[in-house]
């Protein structure tokens, strides 16, 4: 059977308070070139977290305990009426037409792809491959096709400074995009849906739930303060998209976020699925069902949260965000001293915090201070920041968002390549790889190289001038390339004008540039170079350039031997004290393996 190749593109989305974050993902799980699993997946993460050893792998001795582990966590994923640490089963047991279906797959289909895959993949076991594993399975469990060339999207709710990088670790070729919303609206729609039916849950039981109180202070965090590009690495592979835009304008909407991620337009982007089963989005606390692009959470004005006067206030701190992503905003908040003004009133609690008061019989004055202090750094935030930081809009015709460059996806990458050309594996796939990496990043020099080093290793030269060339004008200066270059020339032309012209290149490549993981091609330039001069007789100019290359790599032992074959060529025309030297050095340095 086939190894199931995993995909290496991931797009996590990420939402603003109440935002839309779960409707985009059902827009886009119809897609043929999508993979995604219903619901928020940061549970999944977690459990890894539980299950590895300390160096962070699995131990795959115990990889059939693993999987059972998971289905006792997870069961609701194949049934979803089942409460789990996966997901309580509300908003996924009325799919459907008729809103009578539920979601789940196959448990047995399921733990065999899942299996399976997990062991494919034992060498390189971590959260990343266990993550990218997990939507995998559940993808052909749903008896759908996977490819490599396919993008899991990653529903991941909430990025902080503390997973941020372990995230990134994960999926290296990662997009973000954040699902936004009017900000005022955001919240108050996290009062109506979440704050309060808990606290009226809680109060008819005579309780007080604290976490309810940190969910209330970390929303309002995330209110404040979010909306802002997470890592500065990502920042042109981050962008925002309005939850009104893809109520009001969805095709034109999910376009865009089409052309981003650089797959083609299909019309199920306009429906709201899980599973292949329409999606009914209900609010267990309030009953309210709402389904595709309905505009009703548009228009609620959300009164008895916020008078005109918290508005007033509130907006003054969230006036770079409204004017950055196009909301309607009061031309008073463009002086600066209107908003200091503003930021000494904040002393008055606003009307959802009265509310809160009088539900809540304790924790007052840590809500109160809690929030003034959130306020204090957005105002410091806005002050010295503006909107530098904020989130740039997702814009009709940007690019793939996957082709712009990043260095921790093309070191991942560069590793990747390097590791298969290391492994002399001459698969026709590994080869398209490489060509797509080359189409993707073309001002990356370093999978030109991987490519024509792949050709040269598998024998393909059909096209290896015209790649070849197309380094030399892009990439004039990059070592890597001429180096390859110099072989081709004396796979052409064997004679002495074949290695006269390879003779040059190599001049060239060893004075050229390197990257720090090509060092070892650096060495091997040196190297042929020397034997090149050598087979041309040219005895002493062989030995500079050798004695040039041991400045660089004064262990190396392939550069020592062909120093002692330029010696030997020169014996009777140098100072025999130089030939005892190198002799001496030689002892020194290898003296298992003498020269």
């Amino acid at each position: 059977m086939k190894k199931i190749k995993l995909p290496e593109k991931v797009l996590a989305i990420i939402y603003y308070g109440r935002s839309g974050s779960e409707l985009v993902q059902t827009l886009l799980e119809g897609h043929p070139k999508i993979i995604t699993i219903a619901g928020n997946v940061g549970s999944l993460a977690q459990f890894y977290d539980s299950y590895v050893d300390v160096s962070g792998k699995v131990d795959m001795g115990k990889i059939n305990h693993f999987v059972m582990m998971f289905l006792d966590c997870f069961c609701s994923m194949f049934d979803t009426r089942h409460a789990s640490l996966y997901s309580n089963g509300v908003d996924f047991v009325k799919m459907g037409r008729d809103g009578r279906e539920h979601l789940g797959v196959d448990p047995v289909v399921f733990i065999n792809n899942f299996t399976r895959i997990m062991r494919e993949n034992v060498e390189f076991m971590d959260k990343g491959v266990y993550l990218k594993a997990l939507h995998i399975a559940y993808h052909i469990s749903l008896g759908r096709n996977a490819r490599d060339d396919m993008i899991i999207v990653y529903q991941l709710h909430y990025l902080d400074a503390d997973n941020a990088p372990a995230l990134i670790t994960s999926f290296p070729d990662l997009l973000f995009l954040f699902m936004i919303r009017d900000p005022l609206q955001s919240f108050g729609s996290i009062m109506r849906t979440w704050i309060f039916p808990k606290i009226l849950k809680y109060n008819a039981k005579n309780q007080t739930d604290d976490s309810v109180i940190l969910n209330i202070i970390s929303q309002f965090h995330q209110i404040m303060l979010g909306g802002v590009y997470p890592l500065a690495d990502y920042r042109d592979r981050t962008r925002a998209v309005r939850f009104e835009d893809i109520k009001t304008r969805p095709r034109e909407t999910m376009q865009k976020i089409c052309h981003w991620l650089g797959i083609a337009w299909d019309d199920c982007l306009l429906e709201t699925t899980f599973e292949g089963k329409r999606q009914w989005s209900i609010n267990p606390h309030l009953g309210d069902v709402i389904t595709g692009f309905d505009q009703t959470p548009l228009h609620r004005v959300y009164h008895e949260y916020f008078s005109w006067f918290d508005r007033l206030r509130l907006n003054a701190f969230l006036y770079e965000r409204q004017v950055h992503w196009g909301y309607r905003h009061n031309m008073l908040f463009t002086s600066r001293f209107f908003r200091f003004f503003m930021l000494c009133l904040i002393v008055v609690p606003f009307r959802f915090e009265w509310k809160i008061f009088c539900k809540v019989d304790r924790l007052h004055f840590k809500i109160w201070g809690s929030l003034r202090s959130i306020l204090w750094q957005s105002w410091q935030q806005s002050k010295y920041r503006g909107r530098a930081d904020v989130i740039d809009l997702l814009e009709e015709g940007v690019s793939v968002g996957f082709n712009n460059v990043c260095k921790r996806a093309i070191n991942y990458y560069i590793a990747v390549a390097d590791g298969v050309i290391s492994k002399n594996d001459c698969d026709d796939e590994v080869f398209d790889c490489l060509c797509k990496l080359v189409d993707r990043f073309p001002g990356e020099p370093n999978f030109l190289y991987f490519k024509a080093l792949f050709m040269t290793l598998s024998d393909r030269y059909d096209g290896m001038d015209e790649v070849l060339q197309k380094g030399e004008c892009r990439f004039p200066d990059f070592g890597p390339l001429l180096w390859v270059s110099s072989y081709n020339e004396i796979r052409k032309d064997s004679s002495r004008a074949g290695f006269e012209k390879a003779s040059v290149l190599l001049k060239k490549s060893c004075r050229a540039f390197f990257p720090e993981h090509l060092m070892p091609t650096k060495e091997q330039s040196y190297c042929d170079l020397g034997k090149s001069l050598l087979s041309l007789g040219r005895w002493q100019e062989a030995l500079q350039e050798v004695e040039e290359g041991l400045r660089f790599f004064p262990h190396s032992q392939q550069l020592w031997t062909v120093y002692g074959q330029s010696l030997a060529q020169l014996d009777g025309h140098i100072d025999q004290g130089r030939w005892a030297a190198h002799q001496q050095i030689v002892d020194i340095l290898f003296q298992e393996n003498r020269l």
